[in-house]
């Protein structure tokens, strides 16, 4: 009975390779089935080998039965999934050909799909851009393991649109519902999808709103964990504003190592930026030497900055996406005056930073 069962597993075996070598297209969820079939993990454990023979070596009788059993029960739900899927795509093309149903391609309907699903979740709600609670649970659920997903023939179907961030992080109103958005951030990346540098400036700007820069500073600091680039100059910059006049340097530090990291231009020849972090060494020199160092080294390349125009010109060819965008220009005046009053009660030279301001007031009123 053994012998016989071996045989019958091994023709199976053969049949099924002979099968899969001159196999046409199927479903990614067919190639699936075929590819996770228990004789692939059998032949995993048990080591690689080109001969079908030694595919069931070393198993029980018994086992090699089952196995044999689950390949015919795999072999046939793929092939009712390949004729389902068959059919659907003829019984599509002809409602497309008399009229009956849409021409769009399968990109073109996920992205149908996302957005009734997505306004399916402002209609449950007086706010049009949605409660937190309910946003959350929509990208919870969308951003789980495929297996999770999976299990909802709802949520595994529908689409996800990038902009959905951006909703999410302006329905937040407390840094714990932050922290919980932040935890989803990693599961964005496990599905092979990027942040984009709007949502960047969106979650710089709602840690702004919240007093929690700390928290943008961990995220972005922390590619491996979170996964989330700081792609926008702009984002950058504003996180460096949060940070400059906060007690602890070595964040406002940290916040422009950033900048290399994310291939923005140095912080010393940025005209934002290089101000932002001056101030902060400036006031701190007096309890770090480590910051007078960085500070002298700063003030050259500042001035520098400075002295070429107003941050208007410096900064043309920038796109101005994001709220910071439209107030960069006052944070900087307001950072220039801070350095100005700093730097003069030690005794430097600040006439190029009150030239720089008289520029801007200049430029303001011709506007």
């Amino acid at each position: 009975m053994a012998n016989t069962i071996l045989r019958a597993a091994r023709a199976l075996s053969r049949q099924s390779l002979a099968s899969r070598s001159h196999a046409v297209f199927v479903a990614p969820s067919c190639r699936r089935q075929l590819h996770a079939s228990l004789s692939v993990h059998a032949k995993r454990r048990k080591g690689s080998s080109s001969n079908a023979d030694d595919l069931f070596g070393g198993l029980e009788s018994d086992s090699l039965a089952s196995i044999a059993e689950a390949e015919l029960a795999a072999e046939a739900e793929a092939a009712a999934q390949a004729a389902e899927a068959a059919a659907a795509a003829e019984a599509h093309a002809a409602r497309v050909a008399d009229g009956t149903a849409s021409s769009l391609s399968p990109e073109e309907e996920a992205d149908l799909a996302a957005s009734k699903d997505e306004r399916r979740v402002r209609t449950r709600t007086n706010d049009p851009m949605g409660d937190f609670d309910t946003l959350y649970q929509f990208v919870h659920a969308r951003t789980a393991p495929r297996a999770e997903r999976m299990k909802s023939v709802e949520v595994k179907r529908a689409q996800m649109r990038r902009s959905t961030w951006r909703r999410l992080l302006g329905a937040v109103q407390t840094r714990e519902e932050l922290d919980k958005v932040a935890e989803l951030f990693p599961r964005w990346r496990n599905l092979g999808r990027k942040f984009e540098p709007e949502d960047a400036e969106a979650f710089v700007r709602k840690c702004e709103v919240l007093n929690y820069p700390s928290l943008a500073l961990r995220v972005f600091s922390d590619h491996t964990m979170y996964g989330f680039d700081l792609s926008s100059v702009h984002a950058a910059r504003h996180l460096l504003y949060l940070l400059h006049t906060k007690p602890s340097l070595a964040d406002a530090v940290a916040a422009a190592s950033l900048f290399g990291v994310y291939d923005h231009p140095p912080v010393a020849r940025d005209p934002y930026a290089g101000p932002f972090l001056l101030y902060a060494c400036a006031r701190a020199q007096d309890k770090n030497k480590d910051a007078q160092a960085v500070a002298g080294r700063l003030l050259g390349e500042v001035k520098s900055a400075l002295t070429k125009g107003t941050a208007k010109d410096e900064s043309e060819g920038l796109p101005l996406r994001s709220a910071w965008g439209a107030k960069s220009e006052a944070s900087l005046a307001r950072t220039v005056r801070r350095l100005e009053r700093k730097l003069g009660e030690q005794g430097q030279d600040v006439q190029f930073l009150k030239d720089w301001t008289a520029r801007r007031e200049a430029a303001v009123k011709q506007v």
